[in-house]
């Protein structure tokens, strides 16, 4: 948003038009990644998404709504007289289907799963919950006394969180109990396989291979190899994404995990 409207930029200046500009200036942009080789050029990469459009302009709309909750000193509220006509921005999105893991697809995801990762990747499978439920859950989040795991969800109306319960049946109980100790805050970790300096972004380090001066594009956190850390969101889904990869499994995303249990416990009633 700041490359293209400047930092300097008045909200109550950002109209429909302005808001059409900056959705044809992201279409014609390309899913390059920050590492990409140099040798290749940027129209070798393929467009950016609908959906990748559509959250830039869902970003702008967020800072709309707050800057809406701002009051000044006579109490009253922010009003924005020329804000775009959101719905009118917005991208028509082609809607995946998750579909249900079959009995021999779930093995060879199993199979092929890190073993540092197989416990993030069971509690998924025995929950059937959300991605960013399971792989940032805190042991402050566990009450093993009363079997039960409360985690703030998804946000209501007013902008307050729900409270998602979760029962700790014995297989969750199985999963959770030899992961104790393995860090005090969050439950799922895994094992650095590299060693890792830290950048902060923005500052100048020398290149370990070729020693030339470079500067940091982003933050990055230290590593030591055969430490555990928590799992970031990175982490998680690219180690997902390798798993079901190397299982040889077509057209399945996370969220099929989810259909999966729900398929599941449907199942298990007898109402089939």
């Amino acid at each position: 948003l700041v490359r293209y409207f400047e930092k300097d930029t008045s909200l109550s200046a950002i109209d429909d038009d302005a808001v059409a500009g900056l959705v044809n200036w992201r279409k014609q942009q390309r899913a390059k990644p920050h590492n990409a080789p140099k040798d290749r050029k940027p129209e070798d990469y393929p467009l950016i998404s609908a959906a990748t459009v559509n959250h830039t302009t869902l970003r702008l709309q967020a800072l709309f709504k707050r800057a809406k909750k701002w009051t000044d000193e006579n109490k009253n509220r922010l009003q924005f007289p020329k804000e775009p006509d959101w719905a009118e921005h917005k991208l028509p999105v082609a809607k995946k289907s998750a579909r249900v893991l079959k009995a021999p697809e779930s093995k060879k995801l199993d199979a092929a799963t890190r073993d540092d990762y197989a416990a993030f990747q069971a509690f998924a499978n025995a929950s059937g919950r959300r991605f960013s439920f399971c792989y940032s859950l805190k042991w402050s989040e566990v009450d093993f006394e009363k079997r039960e795991i409360v985690k703030d969800g998804k946000r209501k109306p007013d902008g307050t969180p729900k409270e998602e319960p979760l029962p700790i049946t014995d297989r969750i109980l199985a999963i959770l109990k030899p992961l104790r100790g393995h860090h005090p805050i969050y439950v799922f970790t895994y094992v650095a396989r590299v060693h890792r300096a830290v950048w902060k972004k923005g500052e100048t380090y020398t290149h370990k291979v070729t020693g030339k001066p470079f500067i940091a594009p982003w933050n990055q956190r230290a590593l030591v190899k055969g430490q555990r850390y928590p799992l970031l969101r990175n982490t998680a889904k690219t180690a997902f994404r390798r798993a079901v990869a190397a299982a040889e499994i077509e057209g399945f995303g996370f969220h099929g995990i989810r259909r999966t249990r729900a398929t599941e416990i449907w199942r298990a009633t007898g109402d089939v």
